[in-house]
């Protein structure tokens, strides 16, 4: 009796695991599995590197075990759930190591369900983010330096996109040039029309020059506006 067994599709399945899990070794984001109760079955090299632990210490985590503690329990009572009822979940947290090293995060949470709609396992995917978010929070507090002085300086600031040709006048600007701050202005050359006529080819040249050297190109003496 000879029996034979058809394990092509078998094989397949384990050649695209494989594949997988080459990717997941190299990326650089943290990549994990879990099992349906939330603790891990799998992490890659990146996220055990970054928790400082063993391949035989992976099940000793879950989702939310590496997260701060202001984190946990919105991972266990509302991040999990909304993944379960969703599908998926997605946002910024922080998380924490072994030796205090505290990251912040982008993570997306998958919740896997069989044909019956039953949560199987979990997947997730993490980004470091904390060098962005740092220099986010840098640049909100210049800006918000930067209001603050145009405020005591009397000074007004006017930027334009030039990739969406959208423009900003600051709140100072607006006060300086006697227009509401509910006032839609257009792009540079309303600015030009509140400059006094003896002092429109000084602005002009500055503007022109600023454009294609991409400098402060005013000249000592602010220009007047009536």
């Amino acid at each position: 009796l000879i029996r034979i067994t058809d394990i092509t599709l078998g094989k397949l399945a384990e050649q695209e695991r494989r594949k997988f899990e080459v990717l997941f070794e190299q990326a650089p984001d943290y990549i994990g599995f879990t099992d349906r109760s939330g603790a891990f079955v799998y992490m890659n090299t990146s996220l055990r590197m970054f928790l400082g632990i063993m391949k035989d210490e992976v099940s000793n985590h879950t989702l939310s075990s590496f997260c701060t503690d202001s984190y946990k329990i919105l991972i266990e009572k509302t991040v999990i759930p909304l993944a379960d009822e969703q599908g998926s979940w997605y946002g910024d947290l922080s998380f924490v190591n072994r030796f205090g090293h505290q990251i912040i995060g982008s993570q997306v949470i998958v919740a896997h369900k069989s044909l019956l709609g039953q949560v199987e396992f979990y997947s997730t995917v993490i980004r470091d983010i904390t060098q962005s978010k740092k220099i986010e929070d840098e640049l909100r507090e210049s800006q918000q330096i930067l209001s603050e002085s145009q405020k005591l300086a009397k000074l007004g600031s006017y930027e334009i996109d030039f990739k969406t040709g959208e423009s900003h006048y600051s709140a100072e600007a607006y006060n300086i040039l006697s227009i509401s701050g509910n006032t839609s202005l257009q792009p540079h050359f309303d600015l030009f029309t509140t400059v006094v006529p003896e002092d429109e080819q000084r602005v002009n040249q500055a503007w022109t020059t600023a454009l294609s050297t991409f400098t402060n190109c005013f000249t000592p003496g602010a220009p007047n506006v009536p």
